[in-house]
């Protein structure tokens, strides 16, 4: 029973750690969330995650098309992964729709080991019904208005090896009441909930719960054997 309950809570520990831990085979840019509902009218806010799967760099830029007859930024926040955030090398334009953000940093270099951290949030408001997009521009190259993450080397390179996943969004005047899946829910802001991880926590405490208790009572038992041992009939 005892080694049932163990290996079982072993076995769940490591299955929680592959399910919660993201499986980027490189670095990763992306928006979160990349889908759900936005009602007209109403902010709504995405963060530009950053995931460098274990690489130091230097600089991370990230330039997002938006159309600006459909959306317009009402407030722009960056991160704290880079020392810096230039000024200069910033921008949001709402006449013609563009973000542009860098991060820069030579001491310490930026690693976000394998795990995602927020390089910045902008908030949006929806001025017309219907699908929109946040569109990361990207070409391989490092230049002045495209998105990249770079190295430590001498020069730094670009890193990014592919587009970063944009966003797509569905403004409506009020969110559908049959919405149940989780694509379908107001764009949030934050990073990965572990609930199944909390999940797992909770199963685990359970059963070890158990085995304590499964302890404490198999010494009691063998305690009474013991004194009815002793027992001696006349």
């Amino acid at each position: 029973m005892r080694k049932t309950l163990l290996v079982f809570c072993v076995s769940l520990f490591m299955l929680l750690g592959v399910a919660v831990t993201p499986a980027f085979a490189a670095v990763d840019v992306r928006l979160y969330p990349s889908s759900g509902y936005a009602v007209l009218t109403k902010d709504f806010a995405v963060d530009i995650m950053l995931n460098t799967d274990g690489n130091n760099t230097t600089t991370a830029r990230a330039v997002i098309r938006f159309d600006p007859n459909k959306l317009q930024v009402t407030k722009a926040e960056h991160g704290d992964l880079y020392c810096q955030y230039p000024e200069d090398e910033y921008a949001v334009d709402n006449e013609n729709g563009w973000i542009k953000i860098t991060g820069f940093c030579l001491d310490p270099y930026y690693n976000s080991e394998s795990s995602s951290g927020i390089f910045a949030r902008f908030t949006f408001r929806p001025s017309v019904e219907g699908a929109v997009n946040l569109n990361f521009e990207f070409d391989g190259t490092d230049g002045e208005w495209k998105s990249y993450v770079k190295d430590t080397g001498s020069p730094p390179e670009n890193i990014l090896e592919s587009r970063p996943q944009g966003g797509t969004y569905s403004v409506v005047s009020s969110i559908p009441s049959s919405t149940t899946d989780d694509s379908e829910k107001l764009p949030g802001v934050g990073l990965f909930e572990n609930k199944f991880f909390f999940l797992g926590l909770g199963l685990c405490f359970l059963g070890v719960s158990i085995l304590i208790v499964d302890f404490i009572v198999g010494k009691i038992k063998e305690s009474k054997i013991k004194s009815s041992s002793r027992v001696v009939t006349v």
